[in-house]
């Protein structure tokens, strides 16, 4: 055998795996002309090379066959890359589940008797931790995710929440063909970034509604306090008068100087019974003249802040203290000293009076002072020993002077 018929041999053979390889691959009727005329030329080439009983072929039959290989071999390289090519594009089987496997979400395709034709990766997992098995039919994954094992727990809109945290939504739909139902379709979407953001939503929506519910209370309290405010000022203000006019009958009482002045003050105090109360400024001046009116001294002792919020409740309590101190302690000197303390304001009130012998009560005066107090972020004591002292705390409001 020449070296021709072997090449020969092997260009038939390659041309003819190609056909089988073409038939396999489903590729067009017109493919397999070419491949044909090609193995029938180099078997006639091949042939007549070896029979060599033709003058012509004996002189020229080596060239011929050289060249019928060799186009032979150029139409295999040519044929091959186009050939490739093509079945790259082509849809089968083994591309169709490459290329569900791929996607993010789980595919399920049943007929329609139910059973599993199809399925990709991922419902496979699914379908396993819901089942714990790998289900042949559709009914047995759709009874799964009705009724879920104790891993996995149900959420709204046919959702699962499975231990790993995931959260998948179910969908089931029916594929038709010329208006007749052929194939149920399973799809599960991860939604679990989807439920993350709806649960973070939620909580904010409830904190949005603790805060209108606080706002709500804050409006209605205003109004109360307000009209504590008032009833605290005319308390207050009742509290000091009678305290001054129980003191002017005394005094008219022990001496008669000066009497018709003293009636005079003491038409003045009781007007508190009828409708012309002036206004009450809450200022120390006001108070120190008005104690000073009854006898009783009043000693300030450091500094109330120019506009500080607390000052009209420094100088209600100290009235209260002072008419306290003339009523109960039978003294006549109330001291009101005022500390700062760099956050807060601590206000101590004291009198020269009787010291308490049992705890102190309190009564309309001091209960009103303290939800005052309370109302504006403060806070009040009142202690009976070693002596009597009446003790508010108010917190700075806004930057410390000494930190």
């Amino acid at each position: 055998m020449t070296i021709f018929n072997m090449l020969i041999m092997l260009t038939v053979t390659g041309e003819s795996l190609f056909m089988v390889y073409k038939w396999n691959n489903s590729a067009p009727a017109r493919s397999y002309i070419v491949s044909a005329v090609l193995i029938l030329v180099n078997i006639v080439s091949g042939t007549v090379n070896q029979w060599g009983s033709i003058p012509f072929f004996d002189r020229y039959g080596k060239y011929i066959a050289a060249s019928v290989v060799i186009l032979t071999v150029l139409h295999l390289i040519q044929a091959l890359l186009k050939d490739s090519h093509r079945v790259s594009k082509y849809v089968s089987s083994s591309s169709v589940y490459e290329a569900l496997d791929g996607l993010t979400l789980g595919v399920c395709f049943a007929d329609s008797d139910g059973r599993i034709v199809l399925c990709n990766n991922r419902m496979r997992i699914i379908a396993k931790q819901l089942t714990g098995d790998h289900p042949q039919l559709m009914e047995n994954i759709l009874s799964a995710i009705s009724s879920p094992p104790e891993t996995v727990v149900s959420l709204p809109e046919n959702s699962l929440e499975f231990q790993d945290g995931k959260i998948y939504q179910f969908r089931l739909s029916q594929i038709t063909v010329e208006g007749e139902p052929c194939r149920q379709q399973l799809m599960a979407q991860e939604v679990t970034e989807l439920h993350n953001m709806y649960r973070q939503l939620d909580r904010e929506n409830e904190k949005l509604k603790q805060t209108n519910r606080r706002l709500n209370e804050m409006y209605n309290r205003m109004t109360d306090d307000i009209r504590e405010k008032e009833s605290l000022e005319l308390k207050v203000y009742i509290h000091d008068t009678m305290g001054r006019s129980l003191l002017t009958i005394r005094n008219i009482i022990n001496n008669d100087a000066e009497t018709d002045m003293k009636l005079q003050s003491l038409k003045r105090v009781v007007s508190v019974l009828f409708d012309n109360r002036p206004a009450l400024r809450g200022t120390m001046y006001e108070v120190k003249e008005a104690a000073a009116k009854m006898g009783v001294k009043v000693n300030v002792k450091g500094y109330i802040p120019a506009g500080a919020y607390f000052s009209e409740l420094i100088a209600a309590a100290a009235r209260e203290c002072i008419t306290n101190c003339i009523r109960h302690a039978k003294g006549n000197e109330v001291t009101v000293e005022i500390t700062d303390m760099g956050r807060l304001y601590r206000i101590v009130i004291t009198n020269n009076g009787t010291k308490p012998e049992h705890e102190i009560s309190e009564g309309s005066g001091l209960s009103s002072l303290r939800r005052r107090v309370v109302a504006e972020g403060g806070e009040m004591h009142v202690f009976h020993e070693p002596e009597f002292s009446l003790t508010l705390i108010f917190p700075r409001k806004g930057k410390p002077q000494n930190d």
